[in-house]
Protein backbone atom coordinates (compact mmCIF):
# COMPACT_ATOMS: atom_id res chain seq x y z
CA UNK A 1 0.00 0.00 0.00
CA UNK A 2 2.88 2.39 0.98
CA UNK A 3 4.69 1.74 -2.71
CA UNK A 4 0.91 2.49 -4.40
CA UNK A 5 1.00 5.39 -2.21
CA UNK A 6 4.50 7.06 -2.96
CA UNK A 7 3.54 5.74 -6.78
CA UNK A 8 0.47 7.51 -6.85
CA UNK A 9 2.47 10.70 -5.03
CA UNK A 10 5.19 10.76 -7.90
CA UNK A 11 2.66 10.93 -10.51
CA UNK A 12 0.95 13.63 -8.82
CA UNK A 13 3.53 15.42 -8.42
CA UNK A 14 4.82 15.10 -12.29
CA UNK A 15 1.07 16.02 -12.84
CA UNK A 16 1.63 19.28 -10.79
CA UNK A 17 5.21 20.09 -12.53
CA UNK A 18 3.52 19.31 -16.58
CA UNK A 19 0.67 22.10 -15.13
CA UNK A 20 3.19 24.54 -14.01
CA UNK A 21 4.86 24.28 -17.22
CA UNK A 22 1.77 24.66 -18.70
CA UNK A 23 0.95 27.26 -17.13
CA UNK A 24 3.64 29.50 -17.19
CA UNK A 25 4.00 29.07 -21.20
CA UNK A 26 0.02 30.25 -21.16
CA UNK A 27 1.27 33.49 -19.01
CA UNK A 28 4.42 33.58 -21.44
CA UNK A 29 2.02 33.38 -24.94
CA UNK A 30 -0.45 35.67 -22.99
CA UNK A 31 2.17 38.79 -22.53
CA UNK A 32 3.27 38.22 -25.93
CA UNK A 33 0.21 38.72 -27.17
CA UNK A 34 -0.91 41.77 -24.52
CA UNK A 35 2.65 43.71 -25.76
CA UNK A 36 1.54 42.89 -29.27
CA UNK A 37 -2.10 44.36 -28.93
CA UNK A 38 -0.74 47.74 -26.93
CA UNK A 39 1.71 48.42 -29.93
CA UNK A 40 -0.95 47.74 -32.29
CA UNK A 41 -3.33 50.19 -29.96
CA UNK A 42 -0.53 52.48 -29.72
CA UNK A 43 -0.05 52.70 -33.46
CA UNK A 44 -3.68 53.54 -34.03
CA UNK A 45 -4.11 55.87 -31.44
CA UNK A 46 -1.19 57.77 -33.54
CA UNK A 47 -2.61 57.09 -37.16
CA UNK A 48 -6.10 58.94 -34.81
CA UNK A 49 -4.73 61.56 -33.63
CA UNK A 50 -2.66 62.68 -37.33
CA UNK A 51 -6.02 62.12 -39.07
CA UNK A 52 -7.28 64.27 -36.39
CA UNK A 53 -4.78 67.09 -36.80
CA UNK A 54 -5.25 67.13 -41.23
CA UNK A 55 -9.07 67.27 -40.81
CA UNK A 56 -8.62 69.98 -38.23
CA UNK A 57 -6.19 72.31 -40.25
CA UNK A 58 -8.20 71.56 -43.72
CA UNK A 59 -11.49 72.47 -41.46
CA UNK A 60 -9.36 75.76 -40.68
CA UNK A 61 -8.19 76.45 -44.07
CA UNK A 62 -11.60 76.13 -45.52
CA UNK A 63 -13.03 78.62 -42.61
CA UNK A 64 -10.49 80.34 -43.50
CA UNK A 65 -11.33 80.90 -47.03
CA UNK A 66 -15.15 80.68 -46.52
CA UNK A 67 -14.38 84.13 -44.23
CA UNK A 68 -12.22 85.76 -47.33
CA UNK A 69 -15.17 85.43 -49.38
CA UNK A 70 -17.91 86.36 -46.79
CA UNK A 71 -15.11 89.96 -46.17
CA UNK A 72 -15.05 90.18 -50.09
CA UNK A 73 -19.23 89.81 -50.55
CA UNK A 74 -19.81 92.65 -47.15
CA UNK A 75 -17.01 94.81 -49.15
CA UNK A 76 -18.50 94.52 -52.32
CA UNK A 77 -22.24 94.95 -50.94
CA UNK A 78 -20.97 98.50 -48.87
CA UNK A 79 -19.56 99.47 -52.12
CA UNK A 80 -22.75 98.93 -53.53
CA UNK A 81 -24.92 101.13 -50.56
CA UNK A 82 -22.20 103.57 -50.59
CA UNK A 83 -22.92 104.10 -54.31
CA UNK A 84 -26.75 104.36 -53.78
CA UNK A 85 -25.94 106.64 -51.18
CA UNK A 86 -24.04 109.04 -53.47
CA UNK A 87 -26.72 108.47 -56.01
CA UNK A 88 -29.17 109.36 -53.73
Amino acid sequence: LREQLEGLGRQQDARLESFARALTDLSTRTDQRLDLLRDALGEDARKAREESTLSQQRTGELLALRMQDVRAQLEAFGHQQQARIEAF
